[in-house]
């Protein structure tokens, strides 16, 4: 049998009480001080440099037995607009760098997408990378373009951006119009 809502508190046969009459809360000088650990920026730029190795060894697998180039230009421009999206400070300045990405990349077909998430292990950001697909281009002369971000936080709480881009080279005579933001 149910019993029926009713907001009568006095009532013990239907709300409980949290906290015993006698419970006082704690004074500020009693509670426990939390602790931060600070980020350490040293470790977190060598798992960067371990996660980019690691995936571009993973494409190269899943490619198999397509040869994979790696295009060297243009992760240094992913890599000026990965820890602004971290940031997200200045939303036209992010707008501008992937202006000029476009501009920069209009000789080539563009698959490719940031990926974020919060780091858990090494395995998770494989797999998610993984199930982007990007990899799976059979174009002939395709590059692709990686860059790996991670922006620590305090606690070792980690947030991981990955940028894969495949990069298609354009028939001659094929003009691209990049797109314009913000407008």
């Amino acid at each position: 049998m149910a019993v029926p809502l009713t907001f009568q508190l006095s009532d013990d046969f239907t709300w409980i009480a949290l906290f015993s009459a006698d419970s006082q809360p704690k004074s500020a000088e009693e509670s426990p001080a939390i602790q931060y650990r600070i980020p350490q920026s040293e470790l977190v730029e060598v798992l960067q440099r371990r996660m980019e190795n690691k995936l571009k060894q993973s494409v190269m697998e899943w490619r198999c037995p397509h040869l994979t180039r790696w295009n060297r230009r243009y992760p240094t421009i992913l890599s000026e607009i990965l820890p602004k999206f971290e940031m997200q400070q200045d939303l036209s300045s992010v707008e501008e760098e992937l202006h000029r990405l476009s501009v920069n990349m209009r000789d080539f077909k563009v698959t490719g997408m940031p990926i974020h998430m919060a780091f858990t292990d090494m395995d998770a950001v494989i797999e998610r990378v993984r199930s982007a697909q990007i990899h799976s281009t059979e174009i002939p002369d395709t590059e692709f373009a990686l860059c790996v971000y991670i922006h620590p936080y305090h606690n070792d709480i980690l947030s991981v951006w990955v940028f894969l881009a495949s990069l298609a080279t354009r028939q001659k005579g094929t003009y691209y119009q990049p797109p314009s933001y913000g407008e």
